[in-house]
């Protein structure tokens, strides 16, 4: 198989997203798509935070080609991808758009928490 190949049959680190998962208290899911290349680009830097926050951040993935999800990525505000959608108990609290670096990942998650414990 060439590394062509490979790269169609890429997929996100985290885990597939399933609507039960909406019931966790912090979710984090990033919306790509296997045609995308520059979603590799955002799954390393989101392996990197993943290793840096608290384990009671969830991390889920969800392919934007997937028709069961058209409602939810529309609802979730979700106009390009790469994309990171921020949940709190089933609530869309924001989505950032394009590739993030790890910093600023990390940035983003101090300011949904604040403003989930805030609002």
């Amino acid at each position: 198989m060439s590394s062509e190949n490979k790269n169609e049959q890429w997929q996100p680190s985290t885990a597939v997203f399933k609507k039960k998962d909406l019931s966790f208290q912090w979710l984090i899911i990033h919306f790509w798509a296997p045609w995308n290349k520059i979603d590799l680009k955002m799954d390393l830097n989101l392996m990197k935070v993943i290793s840096q926050v608290p384990d009671v951040i969830e991390f889920r993935s969800v392919d934007i080609d997937n028709s069961e999800y058209r409602d939810f990525i529309k609802n979730s505000e979700v106009g390009n991808i790469p994309s990171l959608g921020f949940y709190n108990y089933e609530k869309h609290i924001r989505t950032t758009i394009g590739v993030s670096s790890s910093d600023e990942i990390i940035k983003d998650i101090r300011m949904w928490m604040n403003t989930a414990f805030f609002s």
